[in-house]
Formats: structure tokens, sequence, C-alpha cells
């Protein structure tokens, strides 16, 4: 018998792409992906600091790491206003040792606005 850890494990790795008691419904061109905003923010802390953006508008930049996950994030969901706020954060932040970094990141987005900056 499975001790309640496992059990756990199993129970909430069964929600994986389910639309049981989904929150979130993440689009991709025409599949509909359901997700659960519990599970996203405890597993990705810049998720956590994009949905308390996109519900209040404010958002903390801890770090140039925690930036580009959270530009990534801005980018794939299309929030444009955080994208170009984290953009202009990065571009306040970076570094001799992060710049390469960030210009690889803005080739892989395609960020002409941080590609003509680095």
């Amino acid at each position: 018998m499975a001790d309640g850890k496992e059990r756990l494990v199993k129970e909430i790795g069964n929600l994986y792409l389910s639309d049981k008691a989904s929150d979130i419904k993440i689009t991709v061109g025409d599949v509909i992906l359901f997700a659960h905003s519990v599970i996203l923010t405890a597993r990705c802390p810049a998720f956590e600091l994009v949905l308390k953006w996109i519900y209040t508008g404010t958002i903390e930049l801890p770090d140039f790491d925690s930036d580009i996950e959270i530009l990534r994030l801005a980018h794939i969901y299309e929030l444009t206003d955080l994208k170009e706020l984290d953009i202009e954060h990065l571009k306040f932040i970076s570094t001799i040792d992060t710049m390469s970094r960030l210009l690889n990141e803005a080739i892989i987005l395609d960020l002409t606005e941080l590609t003509q900056y680095t």
C-alpha cells in the first residue's frame, strides 16, 4: 500500500492537463491546456509574481533571474504592459556579467527592443 506522500503525489499528478477543479486555461494555437493556479504558483515563484501583477497591477522584480522568468511569461501570455515594464527594469539592472544572457533571451524571444539595446 502506498504511503500518504506517494498517494498525494499521484493524486496531484492526475490533475495534470485535467479540467477537474481547473481555474486556468492556457491556449496554445487550437489546443487548450487546463491548469491549476495553486500548483503553478507553488511550483513557479515567477508565475506567482505574474498572477499578482495581473490582479493588482504591481510587481516586485527581485533579481535578474526572476526578471528573465517573468519576461518569458509576460511574452508568452502577451502581457504587453508587464513585458515593457520588465524590459525597462532589465535594462536598468543589467551588468557586464548579465548582458550576454540578456542578449540570448532577447534573441530567443525575438525582442528587438532588447537586441538593439544590448
